[in-house]
């Protein structure tokens, strides 16, 4: 468990933590677990930030657009790759194969960098919305909920390639383990929103829901890709909405 653990965080973000020099198949889909986990400490880190920037006297608008910098650096942008990935896949080909293959391919396209453009721009709209709202809290709950997204999106999900990374992951979180993750996830989400936690927790499995039923229509399941335009997607809509609290 430890080293799936230390998976999560290695997969997730850019922290110079020890691993182990290998994994073993079994800490791919069990590193799920500890994704909401990954997400509160990229979340808690944000809103310490976020909150010296402003009693700094640094004002909204910058403070954005370092929290924003901050996201990229910690996690590399990996996520953000998978966005342009999925989206040159869907809207640039018309059969399951072809979207399949511009996917893999390493160059993004004219979808992809407007998707790119797009997302960034949006969260650092929907950060600037929360800290006017005059909180640093839903910082976390988006942080936590994307990253149980990906967990969601990938249970019990098909794999539609012979190969590649994402088949160590997807479809292969037990019951259990996807229990524990939402566990994790729901807790932190209850603890910092209250009452109201149910309709952030709600719009999230929403949006997976919709992200696997595209997904299964255009490509015949969920790749490693579309794990990472996840997690994107309910980080730009929980950031947005959280900023009306």
């Amino acid at each position: 468990m430890l080293s799936a653990f230390r998976l999560s965080f290695s997969f997730l973000t850019r922290f110079p933590l020890p691993s182990p020099k290998s994994f073993e198949n079994a800490d791919f889909p069990k590193s799920f677990i500890f994704f909401p986990l990954v997400g509160a400490v990229v979340g808690a880190l944000l809103s310490s930030f976020a909150f010296l920037l402003l009693h700094a006297g640094a004002g909204e608008m910058l403070t954005s657009f370092l929290l924003l910098t901050a996201l990229v650096l910690i996690t590399g942008g990996i996520h953000i790759d998978g966005v342009a990935d999925s989206v040159d896949g869907f809207f640039g080909a018309d059969n399951r194969g072809e979207r399949l293959r511009i996917m893999k391919e390493p160059a993004v396209g004219s979808f992809g960098m407007t998707a790119i453009a797009l997302l960034l721009i949006g969260k650092f709209a929907g950060f600037y919305m929360v800290l006017e709202s005059g909180a640093v809290q839903p910082i976390i709950v988006a942080m936590v909920l994307s990253r149980w997204g990906m967990a969601a999106v990938g249970f019990r999900a098909v794999y539609p390639r012979a190969d590649g990374t994402g088949k160590l992951f997807i479809g292969k979180l037990s019951p259990e383990s996807f229990a524990a993750s939402s566990a994790i996830a729901f807790f932190f989400v209850y603890l910092l929103l209250g009452n109201i936690a149910a309709v952030y927790i709600l719009l999230a499995a929403v949006l997976v829901l919709l992200v696997r039923k595209l997904s299964e229509r255009k490509i015949g399941g969920i790749t490693g890709d579309l794990l990472g335009a996840t997690n994107e997607l309910l980080e730009l809509s929980l950031l947005i909405t959280l900023g009306f609290l």
